[in-house]
């Protein structure tokens, strides 16, 4: 990493957007403390937090939209070859560099701090707490634009750009008028979610930025480089140690829904790798085929290609059942009709999240499209499936149970949305009956649409994903005998033996 931090760190301190932006700021600075000289102000803190805020969280995140790309297409590309960086350090250099200028431009507001304190009025202590979240802000958002930055077209990265940016724009301007206010919230924040609950964003946070940053890094690297070990091995980490966080939080929403945000923070993982092309290169299965047997059965997970990542999908739906388990474990004591209603939904969602995932496989290797398989490719899949879908809905929209049962058939994924329209059409069944002059309550209403429509729809939906998985795995034997052939020759050569032609 070292080569390209102070690459990155030289032409970040030399560029005329960091130099001529931390003057402003110091200008801007240096004009309010003499206008607001020995009194404090709520207008003098606006000014003051943006000053931090616009170039932490806004300005130095917009150098890195298209960072990669530019390596990529400016014929840059060959030279960092040759100082034997890996794409991870890489991309890990430039990150870091602009998180480096993050915090000097953090730093340099710290005297302007000091003088607000004496003007009087503000919480030190703080608002150096705020600080330290606006540049938490701050890095993330360079995670992801970095991490992201490899998009080939302009249009793609300019929805990323204002993707990230619009929703950071919007977290300053409301964390800065509240500052300002002297409204800081830390404490609150603290007694309402607790310790658990702090460490549980943390862990999110981390985990967001690593992702993004592999992302970026599998863009560059070579396909001997084993990018996907390091994301799917983070991502199973994570799950369980966010889960346990959530558990032990004091806010009922985090306790409750804290694990399934973070499996389905985690299911990106698995967006990526069901859309990866295998390597079955030497380098690769070598660290996994010299640890024997568990080792081998490690890398039908841990190794890139989509064939493995459809063993590690079919894991993390099983995670997301033992989390369902759990779930219903943990809430065993509640009314049974309702526990009974939320299990078919989560239910009903785990099977069409499988079916989601493994249905472009199946339907790319029917029509043979395998061979220049991309992510690209899978979102077209995807996208053919609820194109499918939404006709066949409209045309049985008089019938809605049998339209949702056929639905799940022709494309599994549609079980992942099917409480939300058996909710729908609950809401519709309440509105007749009232119009009928029959009042009743919404919530009976719904209970009884889910118990009629859930267990339906949920076992055709677990047919039809068993089934696509199965045509899938059929795909992906070709695959599986590749590594199989690999990983015979590798055993060849240790026991000294002529390696097996592939």
């Amino acid at each position: 990493m070292s080569p390209m931090l102070v690459k990155e760190l030289r032409m970040g301190l030399k560029s005329p957007f960091f130099v001529w932006g931390l003057l402003g700021v110091q200008l801007l600075l240096a004009l309010l403390s003499l206008m607001f000289a020995g009194r404090g102000s709520e207008d003098m803190g606006i000014v003051f937090w943006w000053c931090l805020a616009g170039p932490v969280c806004l300005l130095l995140p917009l150098r890195l939209s298209a960072a990669l790309r530019e390596e990529m297409g400016g014929n840059t590309m060959d030279t960092l070859v040759l100082t034997r960086l890996s794409g991870w350090r890489i991309v890990l250099g430039k990150w870091v560099a602009t998180a480096a200028l993050q915090v000097l431009m953090a730093l340099t507001v710290l005297p302007y701090l000091i003088l607000r304190y004496f003007a009087g009025g503000i919480d030190v202590v703080q608002e150096i707490a705020w600080l330290g979240l606006f540049l938490l802000l701050g890095v993330t958002s360079s995670a992801v634009l970095l991490g992201l930055s490899f998009l080939k077209y302009f249009l793609l990265r300019a929805a990323v750009l204002l993707a990230v940016l619009l929703p950071t724009f919007g977290m300053c301007t409301v964390s800065v008028f509240e500052i300002a206010r002297q409204r800081y919230g830390i404490e609150s924040l603290h007694d309402d979610i607790g310790t658990a609950g702090i460490w549980y964003c943390v862990v999110l946070l981390v985990w967001a930025i690593f992702f993004f940053l592999d992302l970026g890094a599998s863009q560059l690297a070579p396909d001997s480089e084993n990018r996907a070990t390091p994301r799917r091995l983070a991502a199973m980490v994570m799950v369980p140690v966010a889960t346990v966080l959530a558990v032990y939080s004091k806010e009922n929403d985090i306790r409750e829904a804290g694990g399934f945000v973070a499996l389905g923070a985690a299911l990106l993982t698995v967006v990526q790798a069901m859309s990866e092309q295998p390597a079955h290169l030497r380098p690769l299965v070598l660290p996994f085929a010299r640890r024997g047997f568990f080792g081998r059965l490690a890398g039908r997970v841990l190794l890139p290609g989509w064939h493995t990542g459809l063993i590690y999908a079919t894991l993390w739906i099983l995670a997301a059942v033992g989390v369902m388990a759990v779930y219903v474990a943990y809430n065993g004591g509640r009314n049974p009709l309702s526990l009974r209603i939320e299990i078919l939904i989560m239910a009903t969602v785990c099977c069409g999240a499988l079916g989601f995932f493994v249905f472009p496989i199946g339907l790319a290797g029917i029509f043979r499209k395998l061979a220049a398989w991309n992510f690209w490719r899978w979102l077209a899949a995807t996208a053919i499936g609820a194109v499918v879908s939404g006709i066949v809905l409209a045309l049985w929209v008089p019938f809605p149970s049998m339209g949702l049962m056929l639905l799940s058939m022709l494309w599994p994924g549609a079980a992942i949305v099917a409480p939300g329209m058996a909710t729908e059409m609950a809401q519709e069944q309440m509105r007749l009956d009232w119009d009928r002059g029959y009042p009743s309550g919404w919530y009976e209403i719904r209970q009884g649409m889910v118990l009629e429509l859930m267990p339906a729809v949920l076992s055709v939906a677990l047919m039809s994903a068993v089934i696509w998985w199965v045509v899938a795995l059929w795909f992906g034997r070709r695959e599986f005998g590749k590594l199989r052939a690999v990983e015979r020759e590798i055993a060849a050569v240790k026991e000294g033996e002529e390696p097996a032609r592939l």
